[in-house]
């Protein structure tokens, strides 16, 4: 079933055009990620979509009374609410039926025979409402979906105007999924998340019937969670069907086709040019004419275009000792807030290391340390001999705002002509006449770009990197993959680019709960072992119920133990909720008013302990 169809959608800012006569059509169930070059035009479609904007030619029709929720890059909240408050408003209309149901349990202990058996009524129809929209859950999914986004429990009550704005779009994205619109449009959704987080939006969209479009440049999490790639590109927008990595393969033999295409055309239309030369004036001119006239009319192929990439490659122009770095018992307190404590590590010429965890887990300030940017609490950081160290902020404070582009890489190069400069952005994607604007006017991908660029006159042997893929493109991530996949130096990057770490990075730090732990290998086989260490407890714990002799501290014995009350108590009261619900729906109840009051309000009491039960539950298994 069509949600919003797209006719000759044409858009354009000022003389730019944006996208000329696309059309398109989302269907219940689509799970669709828009992707093209940053600039391309995708936030401007979403906005076009969602009424935001208006088209300069076509138009967008949409399915009668459809709901459409949309994740913007800029929230919009009531500061003065908690974030609890701000996720309940989503059910006010449920938490509506709930008071009313409250209102005629007290009317219950007070009504006479004749006014009972119209109170029970309308408290069974509501109760029949409340049910069906999973009414007595609502706390219980309102929490699983702010833990799942990375709220604590210390955070429900906050104001929102005291949240970061990171915080701010995780919660506006919490209450979009809670709304659970017709169509969920997404824009740049995993910006604020940790990998954690990224992990659980991932299984949410990918479990759950919801219809979405989502612009992202996370390659593995539209491989995981989309099964339709728009891709706008040249004005255009055309529609693949299956993952991300399904599009690159059929974008890949689409081009190629085309090509082939082209190229045999380019050689007909020669051969004729050569006929048409050799015979116009002999005795073949009627057919040297006739093929003039083929030639006219004949419709050529356009030349697949060759896509300008950043080009770029990491050389450094020294080698380094053996031994690049050596931290010793490195521990870090900011403000009273204990990061991690009693860290060691040392790193060795050419190795490629990932540095993750969770957001404010103290990551950045990690590889702060080890560039010598800030101090640790405790510890020491050496290094080894010949190194020159290229460090990356994922502020790009090295940047001076008031400063053209050419005066900013002439910062690193002052002996350099103005023309090795030009070429030199050039490589990175700059054209010429943006090279003398000023630095403070470019987009986030550009000022990624021209750190990077002054990264590479460097030549360092050691780079430290954090968040280097924030704000690129998904061609930009991949350009600087292949050059950090080749550097022959030594490399730490803080990343929650899963394809980067997969593909580049062969050890991982992870820091969370106040530790540093390292691990062999790229990201998948991190998640495998901790997948690994799941299954293991999963079954420990499977052995422990078979009273099996397992060996676990007093604390995990208490928690399992208080699990398996909780789970069997649920269990026992499921059984009498069913029992009483059938009782409730029997008319014959209600010619016992004493009875009938009796059964709704142990009824009550059950729905509220099996609620309590939930939760509690939910708590233990965190």
């Amino acid at each position: 079933m069509a949600l919003l169809k797209i006719n000759d959608l044409t858009k354009d800012y000022g003389s730019t055009r944006i996208f000329e006569n696309i059309k398109a059509q989302i269907n219940s169930g689509d799970k669709i990620g828009l992707v093209g070059k940053n600039g391309a035009g995708k936030t401007t479609l979403i906005k076009v979509l969602t009424s935001e904007l208006l088209p300069d030619q076509g138009e967008v029709i949409s399915q009668k009374d459809i709901t459409i929720g949309y994740l913007s890059q800029a929230p919009n909240f009531d500061i003065n609410k908690t974030l609890y408050q701000e996720m309940k408003q989503v059910f006010d209309n449920i938490f509506k039926i709930e008071k009313e149901m409250q209102r005629l349990e007290e009317l219950m202990g007070t009504a006479s025979e004749k006014e009972l058996e119209g109170i029970m009524n309308k408290y069974s129809n509501l109760r029949e409402t409340f049910e069906a929209s999973n009414g007595y859950a609502i706390h219980r999914h309102i929490r699983s979906v702010l833990k799942g986004l990375g709220f604590n429990d210390s955070d429900f009550n906050r104001y929102i105007r005291n949240f970061s704005g990171g915080e701010k779009t995780r919660a506006f994205l919490g209450q979009k999924l809670l709304e659970k619109p017709d169509l969920l449009i997404l824009d740049e959704p995993t910006n604020y998340l940790d990998l954690n987080g990224i992990s659980w939006l991932e299984d949410y969209l990918e479990n759950t019937d919801i219809t979405f479009v989502i612009i992202t440049h996370d390659r593995y999490f539209l491989d995981k969670t989309v099964n339709i790639i728009w891709e706008l590109e040249d004005y255009n927008l055309t529609e693949y069907k299956g993952n991300y990595s399904k599009y690159v393969a059929d974008k890949s033999a689409y081009n190629e086709k085309l090509m082939k295409e082209y190229k045999h055309q380019q050689k007909k239309i020669e051969k004729t040019k050569e006929f048409i030369e050799r015979n116009i004036a002999g005795q073949k001119t009627k057919q040297a004419q006739s093929r003039r006239k083929q030639l006219e009319r004949m419709e050529p192929f356009k030349k697949p275009k060759n896509e300008k990439s950043l080009s770029l490659k990491l050389d450094s122009d020294r080698r380094s000792g053996e031994e690049v770095l050596s931290l010793s018992d490195i521990s870090k307190e900011i403000e009273g807030n204990h990061l991690f404590s009693s860290f060691s590590l040392k790193v060795f010429r050419g190795e490629k290391i990932g540095i993750m965890g969770p957001n404010g887990s103290g990551k950045s300030t990690l590889l702060k340390i080890i560039a010598n940017i800030i101090a640790p609490s405790t510890g020491t950081v050496r290094y080894g001999s010949n190194i020159k160290i290229g460090y990356l902020d994922q502020e790009q404070k090295s940047l001076s705002y008031n400063y053209t582009l050419i005066e900013e890489i002439r910062k690193e190069l002052p002996w350099a002509k103005e023309e090795e400069i030009r070429k030199i952005l050039g490589k990175f994607l700059f054209p010429s006449e943006q090279m003398d604007k000023l630095v403070s006017t470019l987009s986030g991908g550009e000022m990624v770009r021209l750190t990077l660029a002054k990264l590479f006159i460097k030549k360092a042997n050691v780079l430290l990197l954090d968040e280097p893929t924030n704000h690129l493109d998904i061609s930009g991530r991949e350009a600087l993959e292949s050059a950090l996949k080749n550097f022959d130096g030594t490399l730490l990057v803080v990343s929650h680019d899963r394809y980067l770490l997969d593909n580049i990075i062969s050890k991982l730090i992870n820091v969370s709960n106040e530790k540093v732990e390292i691990f062999t290998g790229n990201y998948s086989e991190f998640v495998e072992k901790l997948a690994k260490v799941k299954q293991d407890e999963k079954e420990s714990k499977q052995k422990y119920s078979h009273k099996k002799q397992i060996k676990k501290d007093d604390k995990n014995i208490n928690t399992y133990k208080k699990t398996e009350e909780v789970m069997e108590e649920i269990d026992q009261l499921e059984k009498e909720k069913t029992q009483l619900e059938s009782l409730l729906g029997d008319p014959e109840l209600y010619k016992d008013e004493m009875k009938a009051r009796e059964t709704n309000i142990n009824y009550q009491k059950l729905t509220t302990r099996l609620d309590d039960l939930y939760l509690q539950l939910d708590e233990l298994e965190i």
